[in-house]
């Protein structure tokens, strides 16, 4: 994967790339909970919508399931605002216990939490959480729990008050993650780095902040959003709104959340070599800012948390398309079919409009591919099937796409298309049955003489779907009932 920090003197890291490389893909084989199970630790009396904010965020986003764990006054308010979450109303606050009981609900605080614990993808400690003393010191134990069972912790809002006094919490785990706002910000400079905060020399200051608390990664909001681990640091700057409402850094806990447990799982394949917590904090501002923007388009001076959060998913969208197109999973290397374009070859997705593909393929079965480029990030692989139908009567397998994910394909207005090794009759079908609106764009040696096998043309994207259309009638048309060896 490219550096997220760009050539030359701009901290301005590539987000829209770092988005795409770490967004897994819609597949029918995956079950509930493998794009992310997230928990958000937080919610009292008098605050019961940042917990709401950050959990429901991460469920726009994509993950699975969310869960907040909160005080019992809190879940019949969060509980009543989405039927999303799953809301444990364990926390207490201390006045509601008396001094003698503190050490016994406390440890069953904690025990309730841990049995729910190795579950989670990661930990959202913080929004509306309250300062009082008894509940902080039950969600201490909670995060030294999360801390031992290797679980990623976000922390923002009242979580960074309870850290900023008690920094051994975090201090020396990479997988904590401290979103400050300009006075968390300027609080945790003073009690690290006992200075105050260098907006001259701000990147070298929040390295060394990184660094002093030992290699937490450190997202700092503002105009533009600073993300550093004490090793590198990188800017966020597109997009954004002039609104400042509160429980947008709720939103915010919430993506990152969500992906950094996916840039986690990428890691674990060995897909990335940057840190999963830096590319988690870009990929969460990134988004963040591009809802943001969205929402103030529509709804300007009066734009609020929830505009930005229905606007997540828009904007997911726009930054990394899901195709018009029905994507279906086969843990298959095509045998016979090339491949190259596929990053991920032992999770190769397939998809066909109408028609589940097989997933088993024999070798020697493929008769040939297209490779279609969309954008400049989709790869697709049209493969044409031979497969043994009832009665003894070979016929195609009307066609079957791979998506595979590439860096380096540069970005075209046009989709390109490669044919390689396909046989004769199935080109001469291919001019035969152009479509008009494809047509100009066919080179014209794709004639009934005998075509080449290999040969490239361009159509525009919006031509893209119909001429996939057109392929797959075409294949089907050869492939009838009277197709024969």
């Amino acid at each position: 994967m490219q550096s997220v920090i760009s050539s030359g003197p701009s901290l301005e890291a590539d987000s829209v790339s770092i988005l795409r490389s770490i967004i897994p893909g819609l597949e029918s084989t995956k079950h509930k909970g493998q794009a992310g199970k997230i928990a958000v630790v937080g919610g009292c009396r008098e605050y019961t919508g940042a917990p709401y904010f950050s959990a429901i965020s991460a469920l726009k986003i994509g993950a699975d399931l969310s869960h907040v764990f909160c005080t019992k006054d809190a879940a019949p308010v969060i509980k009543s605002y989405s039927p999303e979450l799953i809301v444990h109303p364990v926390l207490e606050e201390s006045y509601s216990i008396r001094d003698e009981e503190k050490s016994s609900i406390s440890a069953k605080v904690i025990a309730e939490v841990e049995k729910w614990m190795e579950r989670f993808d990661c930990l959202v400690v913080g929004p509306g959480l309250g300062r009082d003393p008894f509940l902080l010191d039950c969600v201490s134990n909670i995060m030294k729990h999360a801390r031992e069972c290797n679980v990623p912790i976000v922390i923002d809002g009242d979580g960074l008050y309870l850290v900023t006094n008690c920094l051994d919490l975090v201090s020396g785990y990479p997988l904590a993650v401290l979103t400050p706002n300009v006075n968390e910000y300027k609080r945790l400079v003073q009690k690290v780095l006992n200075s105050e905060v260098n907006d001259q020399n701000g990147t070298d200051q929040l390295l060394s902040l990184a660094k002093g608390i030992g290699g937490v990664t450190i997202l700092r909001k503002g105009k533009s959003d600073f993300v550093s681990d004490g090793k590198t640091a990188c800017a966020v700057s597109i997009y954004g709104s002039p609104r400042r409402c509160g429980g947008q850094g709720d939103i915010l806990s919430g993506s990152v959340a969500v992906f950094l447990s996916w840039a986690r799982q990428c890691a674990a394949k060995g897909e990335l070599s940057m840190n999963p917590t830096i590319l988690g904090c870009v990929a969460g501002s990134a988004l963040l800012r591009k809802a943001a923007s969205l929402a103030f388009e529509s709804k300007k001076r009066s734009t609020l948390t929830a505009d930005i959060i229905e606007c997540l998913g828009r904007s997911l969208q726009e930054i990394c398309p899901t195709e018009d197109l029905t994507f279906l999973s086969h843990n298959t290397n095509f045998c016979g079919a090339d491949t190259r374009a596929t990053k991920r070859r032992e999770n190769v997705e397939c998809f066909r409009f109408g028609q589940l593909i097989e997933p088993s393929f024999a070798a020697g079965m493929v008769d040939g591919w297209v490779r279609v480029t969309l954008r400049n990030f989709e790869v697709l692989l049209l493969c044409i099937v031979r497969r043994k139908r009832s009665g003894g009567r070979t016929g195609a397998q009307p066609w079957a796409i791979t998506r595979g994910q590439t860096s380096d394909v540069s970005y075209t207005q046009a989709a390109i298309l490669e044919v390689h090794d396909v046989p004769p009759s199935t080109l001469r079908s291919m001019s035969a049955y152009v479509p008009s609106y494809v047509s100009p764009f066919v080179p014209s040696f794709v004639s009934p003489s005998v075509p080449p096998s290999n040969f490239s043309f361009s159509v525009p994207p919006e031509m893209t779907i119909q001429l996939m259309r057109m392929l797959e009638f075409m294949i089907l048309r050869q492939s009838g009932p009277q197709a024969t060896s």
